[in-house]
């Protein structure tokens, strides 16, 4: 990846620390008995209220879904 400019590394940092505070809530969601599952929701609560969008689904059209 190539960071060409101020404005491109400014929003480097921003989506880092979005990806700080989406681990943290996720870190803080952990308890036996919690599916992967949750935690994603969990983690795409947080980009929502930051209004992230997940890279995968968006360059891969991955959906997080099962592949069969």
């Amino acid at each position: 990846m190539s960071i060409n400019g101020p404005e491109e590394f400014a929003g480097m940092r921003a989506a880092g620390a979005i990806v700080c505070l989406i681990l943290s809530a996720m870190k803080s969601a952990v308890r036996p008995g919690i599916t992967t599952q949750e935690l994603d929701e969990v983690g795409a609560g947080v980009m929502t209220q930051h209004g992230a969008r997940s890279a995968p689904a968006l360059v891969y059209n991955f959906s997080g879904r099962e592949l069969h």
